[in-house]
Formats: C-alpha cells, structure tokens, sequence
C-alpha cells in the first residue's frame, strides 16, 4: 500500500536529486581549492634557493683501498 505524499515532505526522487547536488558542489569546490593550492605553492617553490648554511658542508675525497681513513 502506497502512503500517501505529505506536503512539504520531499519525495524520493527529490532527495536523491538534492544529494547528487550536494555532493556534485562538493567536488566542484575541493578541485577549485585545490587547484589555486597547486597554482600557487608552484610559483612560490619556483624560486626557492637553499640556505647558505647547506652549501659550506665540507666534501671528503674517497681513501684509496688499503690506506687509512683520515682523522677529523
């Protein structure tokens, strides 16, 4: 038996169509939010240098075999 359609009590069909809706405008925000993320963390990493401090690491030349390893 069929129960009759209340008024003001939306129908099956019109809350699947306000979910869809929902969730379509979700997606749609999430892609835009990250999008402008990516847009903008790419032109700010683009110009990035090292610190100075990373570039003053002493380079150790490699030890022939059979000779000691140098004192520090």
């Amino acid at each position: 038996m069929k129960i009759e359609d209340a008024e003001g009590v939306p129908t099956v069909e019109e809350r699947d169509l306000t979910l869809v809706a929902t969730l379509v405008t979700v997606i749609v925000v999430a892609g835009g939010i990250f999008l402008v993320n990516a847009a903008s963390t790419r032109y700010r990493t683009a110009s990035y240098n090292p610190p100075a401090a990373l570039n003053t690491v002493p380079v150790m030349t490699p030890v022939a075999p059979g000779q000691p390893a140098p004192k520090q």
